[in-house]
């Protein structure tokens, strides 16, 4: 059984409304078999205590890396999370790079629609996603039938820097 089928098994099992994920924990324990337990790596505490604090170290860099008015310093690209650990990136320095920013702005978009998948049913946000959907349209990011010239969207100069913009390297 996969981890989705034993989850959503659990999930509709479950005896409250409320699930915790000590409910999912406590089962994967109880079935060392299950994909679940392999998954959240319950035989190997080591290895699952050095994810943990990577997981940790993310937050930590979200909340203590900021510039003085409070907004973060660094990004993490999707095409940065291939290497172990991951790595962070100067916003400053991707909004410079035509190639990082292009990176960047696909990566928004891709969590956006995750974002709209989660809270499309609430009615107070239509215009939100209406303006997303504005600018996929305009920068054709994400699109498919986009060719690589026609999804290059201009990089801001209002995202954390006044710096000209040029293709880096």
């Amino acid at each position: 059984m996969s981890v989705r089928s034993e989850m959503n098994a659990l999930y509709e099992s479950a005896s409250t409304e409320l699930v915790s994920t000590h409910y999912y924990l406590s089962w994967a324990k109880e079935n060392p078999n299950s994909g679940l337990y392999k998954r959240l790596k319950c035989d190997d505490d080591a290895s699952a205590a050095d994810l943990w604090r990577h997981q940790e170290l993310r937050v930590l860099i979200a909340v203590y890396i900021k510039d003085d008015s409070g907004a973060r310093k660094t990004i993490s690209l999707t095409t940065d999370r291939t290497n172990p650990g991951g790595g962070y990136r100067n916003v400053e320095d991707v909004a410079k790079d035509r190639d990082l920013y292009q990176i960047a702005l696909a990566d928004a978009l891709h969590e956006l629609d995750r974002v709209k998948a989660k809270y499309e049913n609430v009615k107070g946000l239509e215009k939100v996603w209406v303006e997303v959907e504005k600018v996929r349209l305009r920068t054709e990011i994400g699109r498919a039938e986009a060719s690589p010239a026609q999804s290059r969207a201009e990089p801001s100069t209002a995202w954390h820097s006044t710096a000209p913009l040029s293709k880096a390297g």
